[in-house]
C-alpha cells in the first residue's frame, strides 16, 4: 500500500465522518417517537387534548427543538409562525 493510497484513504474517512455529523446535526429531534414536526401539525388540529399535549411535547424535547424552530419560521406560514414564537417565548 502507497502513501498516496493511505491518504486517499484518510481523505474518504473524513469525508464520511463530515457528511454523517452534517447530517446528524439536522435530524429533528423526536418525543414519544414521534418528530417534531408532527407535534407542530397537532397544534394545528381541532382537539384541545392534542394541542395540548403537543404543547407539552414540545416542551419536553426543550432546547434541541430551537434550531429547528427558528429555521422553520422562516419556512412556514404566518400562523404557524405565531404559534411558534408563542411557544419560543413560553421556553424562555
Amino acid at each position: 500500500m502507497t502513501k498516496s493510497w493511505w491518504i486517499g484513504t484518510l481523505l474518504a474517512a473524513a469525508l464520511i465522518a463530515t457528511g454523517i455529523a452534517y447530517l446528524t446535526a439536522f435530524m429533528e429531534p423526536v418525543y414519544q417517537d414521534r418528530p417534531l414536526s408532527s407535534w407542530l401539525a397537532r397544534l394545528r388540529g381541532p382537539s384541545k387534548e392534542a394541542r395540548q399535549e403537543a404543547r407539552e411535547a414540545i416542551t419536553a424535547i426543550g432546547q434541541e427543538a430551537i434550531p429547528h424552530l427558528v429555521w422553520w419560521l422562516g419556512e412556514q406560514d404566518s400562523e404557524l409562525e405565531k404559534r411558534l414564537r408563542k411557544l419560543l417565548d413560553q421556553q424562555s
